[in-house]
């Protein structure tokens, strides 16, 4: 799906999605979609928060507070 987005105004754009989309299987998988995307997006701000620094950054290396433990 190649999906221009046209204008900014979220009933608009939901028209457009809706056009594109078009079945209902395929509206539900994208807001599934969407919800994880928004989830993860927010959780890992929080971890970005709790810890100090984002994901993947050396500032956490050897301190014991780290996203994962070997």
């Amino acid at each position: 799906m190649d999906l221009e987005v046209r204008d900014k105004d979220p009933n608009k754009l939901a028209e457009q999605l809706m056009a594109e989309l078009g079945t209902e299987g395929n509206v539900d998988a994208f807001t599934k979609a969407l919800r994880k995307k928004f989830w993860e997006a927010t959780l890992e701000g929080e971890m970005d928060d709790h810890l100090g620094y984002s994901k993947h950054a050396k500032a956490g290396n050897g301190t014991g507070n780290n996203r994962w433990q070997n």
